[in-house]
């Protein structure tokens, strides 16, 4: 047999091993859609975005904003259930944290910060458990 059909048999065998790995009933493939920053979603002022982070799993979610003029920024998180402490953060376009959250337990963090027209992420960290949470950001 040629290497060249060895090594075609070794790689045909490792698409089918990976196919049945991939759909093993009881095989987590947890993959964070949003968990890094260039992965961030996109949403609009004045929009509520619902969602939710979890120790492990889905610890970050980030988010960004799109701001076409210059304003004061405030993003406001809403977080149940009470005794889940997530760090929320923004950042700028280059990744330059602006201003972060206390990771005090539940209920709601608002975050100002003076804003240039541009890109803006925010970031949710998780703290213990899940954290489920609405999002808004306004301009002013």
């Amino acid at each position: 047999m040629k290497s060249s059909s060895i090594i075609l048999r070794i790689v045909q065998g490792l698409v089918v091993l990976g196919m049945f790995v991939a759909s093993a009933p009881g095989v987590s493939h947890a993959f964070d859609r949003d968990g890094e920053r260039v992965r961030a979603h996109s949403f609009g002022l004045d929009h509520a975005v619902n969602d939710s982070v979890t120790a492990g799993t889905d610890a970050n979610d980030w988010h960004y904003v799109e701001l076409m003029r210059d304003g004061q920024l405030t993003v406001t998180v809403k977080v149940t259930p009470g005794n889940s402490n997530p760090t929320i953060s923004i950042t700028n376009a280059s990744g330059e944290e602006l201003v972060a959250s206390s990771s005090a337990p539940g209920g709601e963090h608002k975050l100002t910060v003076k804003a240039v027209a541009g890109v803006y992420y925010i970031h949710i960290a998780s703290g213990t458990g899940e954290s489920k949470y609405t999002m808004t950001a306004h301009l002013e």
